[in-house]
């Protein structure tokens, strides 16, 4: 359980801060990916970086428990297929990356990523 708070705590604020980047900032963020999908080195790259962090939380925290730390456990999961996409598939990662530039998409995907950043702090910091 030790290993699932230190997670929370670390990963929470994180991504709170990420989602209200995307919502502060929704406009340079769309530019930023738009250049981002051009480059297929920097796809790749950015597999490499997501398999690599995301493995090492697999490594810690592989919790197949029905309650909280599942969240961390399945986040590390889908971060790993994030980066064998983007490694093994670069252009099919483009459609994917590219779907971010449309404003409610973004939207949408800052609201989930601000909520499990808020209850990932709550288990973290509070419960």
């Amino acid at each position: 359980m030790a290993t699932s708070i230190f997670l929370a705590k670390l990963l929470g604020p994180i991504l709170v801060v990420l989602a209200l980047s995307w919502f502060i900032y929704l406009k340079e963020w769309k530019k930023m990916i738009k250049d981002f999908v051009k480059n297929e080195d920097a796809i790749r790259f950015s597999g490499i970086i997501a398999l690599l962090f995301s493995w090492l939380l697999v490594m810690f925290h592989n919790v197949w428990v029905w309650d909280w730390t599942l969240i961390i456990t399945i986040f590390a999961w889908l971060g790993v297929l994030k980066g064998l996409f983007r490694l093994l598939l670069p252009p099919a990662s483009k459609a994917v990356i590219k779907s971010f530039t449309k404003t409610w998409v973004l939207i949408v995907a800052g609201v989930i990523i601000a909520i499990l950043g808020l209850v990932l702090s709550y288990f973290g910091f509070w419960a």
